[in-house]
């Protein structure tokens, strides 16, 4: 039987709770909100898979993060990490992602079942969904505009193996575009269904305690996967609508 989370949300710091024939679970991913940034702390240390601006590849951290630009401020990676890092203390492997979304309207949903759980994190903005295939906006691949933004992090006690990480990041992927049709998100380009925004990232953290490393839509861990980022996402389309 599957557990599903309502996340408690507190001004700087939350743990969050879900129910499961009868019994309380929290889970071991805790989120904290600190003015402007989103910075969540794992259990332990865990491989990480993102395409984020900060320690992007493949790494090992226990500490990820989500931070929202001002408006018209100029991007400059170096000098923004370097700033987190000291007002937040934040260690020099955090794993981290830039977002123009409000950090606030942040959206969690926590799944569990049998000896699998799994945690998805999302902020949401719309200023610049597109569909996938459309013309290019800009010449130059380096330099994009960060307006709008869906962010994921994803955590999960499975995935051991970097092919199983690769299939998560699919089903994410997946799961963010059902929710945008769903929810009849357009892009602002053609107004065809949006299959996403323009600067769209995911940040996939897994332990591998669990030996599983398959995770398609056959299997109850790609389930798991697929309806945590899709509540998470639409959730979080709806507190923007």
């Amino acid at each position: 039987m599957l557990g599903i989370l309502d996340p408690l949300h507190h001004a700087r710091c939350s743990w969050h709770r879900f129910y499961c024939q009868g019994s309380s679970l929290i889970s071991k991913v805790q989120i904290n909100e600190i003015d402007k940034t989103l910075v969540v702390h794992l259990p332990d240390i865990f491989q990480v898979l993102s395409w984020g601006p900060f320690n992007p590849g493949q790494t090992k951290t226990r500490c990820l993060f989500n931070h929202q630009l001002d408006e018209n401020i100029k991007i400059n990676v170096p000098e923004i990490f370097f700033n987190l890092k000291k007002i937040l203390d934040l260690p020099e492997n955090a794993v981290g992602m830039l977002t123009a979304a409000k950090i606030k309207n942040y959206c969690s949903h926590f799944i569990q079942s049998g000896p699998h759980w799994v945690h998805a994190i999302a902020t949401v903005g719309l200023d610049n969904t597109r569909t996938v295939g459309e013309a290019a906006d800009v010449d130059s691949t380096h330099k994009p505009d960060h307006h709008g933004t869906i962010n994921l992090i994803l955590a999960t006690n499975s995935l051991p193996e970097l092919s199983g990480q690769l299939e998560a990041l699919q089903i994410c992927t997946m799961a963010k575009t059902r929710a945008l049709i769903d929810m009849k998100i357009n892009s602002k380009k053609s107004g065809t269904p949006a299959t996403g925004t323009g600067t769209d990232c995911i940040t996939l953290a897994s332990s591998g305690e669990v030996e599983q490393n398959y995770c398609g839509m056959h299997t109850r861990l790609g389930e798991l996967i697929g309806q945590a980022s899709y509540q998470a996402i639409k959730e979080g389309i709806k507190k923007i609508s």
